[in-house]
């Protein structure tokens, strides 16, 4: 999952807040009620020490809210914003350069070192209190629980970041580091999970484009010497076909071969921003929106399907399945279904923050075509 707020020089203001539902330490858990609560904190793990995108010496703000709002269990969008308490609970300022830093934590006379995570102590009086005064009743299940406490939201604070200021941390929720811990009693702790995977949880992106960036409409448009692809639901490249059934009206044909070829931008450096490892060129429906391409869940897969980053300074992509499919339908049923590509940066495998920028003149993405009439 990723976390934090980024200035881009190219593509602009992009931000990052995860929301997520928080799991009880054990059934039947007696709650605080007996005890003292001494403090809460919030540990959310780095998923690596390189786990970042971007500038790492930037202080972020995050601030944490309780949700006032359950997740959805049938969907969690990614440009969805989830209603919250007004008043955050919890508020941590520090960089993203340690993040293969331990952690080093005396509880009881005794220090141990836990990896390296964000720690950010919930100390709103309110919340603290909800805790202490609770009865063990909202224990008897994670149900119970989460009408109790329906999630919490980690949102990064946007300030005035200067150009080429922020980045993008990438957080392990899946450790079990990654927990809510209640310390109470002096020297004893109550760890809330958030690592189940049964514990709902989800990004939540927003971006503010920089202003040499035009956006398009779904379908149609005019072609763009520039084009831009970015995760986190920022950017996709459309690329049409208008004439291929051209060459074919008048014969029937077997596609042998397919290959769509893509050029970055190599006037653009890309040593601090780096390059995605793969990009993913979708098919399209009569929408713009995506669909799997054949070629990608065939017995080959990935390994004939490409997309992986070449050092030339391309992408490629072998989707011959799709465009037979797309002639079948022209010569059989009189139906065009061309309607274009999309190309995006994949949500994950791996999950990343790196966008690209594409060199799209004429000529710099190409159709190689083979053919057997």
């Amino acid at each position: 999952y990723m976390l934090g707020t980024m200035n881009d020089p190219n593509f602009g203001t992009s931000t990052a807040a995860i929301a997520t539902q928080i799991g009880i330490p054990s059934i039947g858990f007696e709650g605080f009620k007996k005890f003292t609560i001494d403090s809460i904190v919030l540990q959310l793990k780095y998923a690596g020490s390189s786990s970042l995108y971007g500038n790492s010496s930037t202080t972020q703000i995050f601030k944490v809210y309780e949700l006032s709002e359950g997740l959805p269990e049938t969907g969690l969008y990614s440009n969805k914003s989830y209603q919250k308490n007004s008043v955050a609970i919890g508020t941590c300022y520090t960089n993203l350069t340690h993040l293969g830093d331990s952690v080093p934590l005396t509880l009881n006379g005794q220090t141990v070192n836990l990896a390296p995570h964000i720690r950010i102590k919930l100390d709103d009086a309110g919340f603290v209190s909800k805790f202490q005064n609770t009865d063990s009743s909202v224990y008897i299940d994670n149900k119970v629980f989460l009408s109790f406490l329906k999630g919490l939201y980690i949102v990064p604070e946007i300030g005035p970041l200067s150009v080429g200021q922020g980045g993008i941390a990438y957080m392990n929720l899946a450790s079990a580091t990654t927990s809510m811990v209640v310390y109470y009693n002096g020297s004893f702790k109550a760890e809330f999970p958030i690592s189940s995977i049964n514990t709902l949880k989800g990004n939540t992106f927003s971006h503010s484009f920089s202003s040499n960036i035009v956006t398009q409409p779904a379908m149609g448009g005019t072609h763009k010497n520039t084009c831009y692809v970015q995760p986190g639901g920022g950017l996709k490249t459309r690329i049409l076909f208008p004439h291929l059934f051209d060459f074919a009206k008048n014969k029937n044909i077997a596609i042998t071969g397919a290959e769509v070829t893509v050029n970055i931008d190599q006037t653009v450096d890309t040593s601090v921003y780096k390059l995605p490892v793969r990009l993913l060129l979708n098919s399209s429906n009569s929408f713009g929106a995506l669909e799997q391409p054949i070629d990608l869940v065939t017995v080959d897969g990935i390994a004939y399907y490409g997309g992986y980053y070449n050092s030339n300074g391309t992408y490629s992509f072998n989707i011959q399945r799709e465009i037979q499919y797309w002639f079948n339908q022209y010569k059989n049923k009189n139906t065009s279904i061309n309607y274009g590509l999309n190309l995006i940066v994949p949500s994950d495998n791996p999950l990343g923050a790196n966008r690209a920028i594409l060199d799209t003149r004429p000529g710099k993405i190409k159709l190689k075509l083979s053919y057997t009439v």
